[in-house]
């Protein structure tokens, strides 16, 4: 799993606790037993206070072993290369700034026009180039993203 714009990793714990939930479930159906946790999982964020608070959140992984692979980063997506991404992950999650899009009272709207999408846009640009791409993305959807100039470019 690639998380990108982190924060304090909301979006991994979902992923997560949904992964303990199908693993219940499965063991309560009596199906065959695997086991569903995340194998790896890099982090970008560029807030240190967020990360060090992500850091501390998901400490007990490697202190279990079950994350062999796992990493906060400090570092602007914009400044990834396609080698950083290319068949590194079968998930990505991804909660991008939302004021560009948000319909909350005092919001601007600006759309792709507001330098907060700069990231996203980065990303999206990055996925058409890379070979191997994610299976699935998971988006945080904000309302008005829908009908954003950076949802239609």
């Amino acid at each position: 799993m690639i998380e990108f714009f982190s924060g304090i990793g909301g979006m991994r714990y979902g992923v997560e606790r949904a992964l303990e939930i199908i693993q219940q479930q499965r063991q309560q159906q009596q199906s065959p037993s695997a086991q569903f946790f995340l194998s790896s999982c890099i982090a970008y964020e560029i807030s240190l206070q967020a990360n060090a608070t992500y850091a501390h959140n998901f400490s007990h992984d490697t202190e279990k072993g079950k994350n062999k692979a796992f990493y906060v980063k400090t570092k602007l997506v914009e400044q990834l290369k396609p080698k950083d991404l290319d068949n590194q992950a079968d998930l990505w999650t991804m909660s991008p700034p939302c004021q560009p899009f948000t319909t909350t009272r005092n919001a601007k709207q600006n759309g792709s026009q507001d330098k907060r999408t700069n990231g996203f846009k980065a990303l999206m640009n990055l996925l058409r180039s890379i070979q191997h791409k994610p299976m699935w993305i998971l988006l945080e959807n904000v309302k008005g993203f829908v009908g954003s100039s950076s949802l239609q470019e």
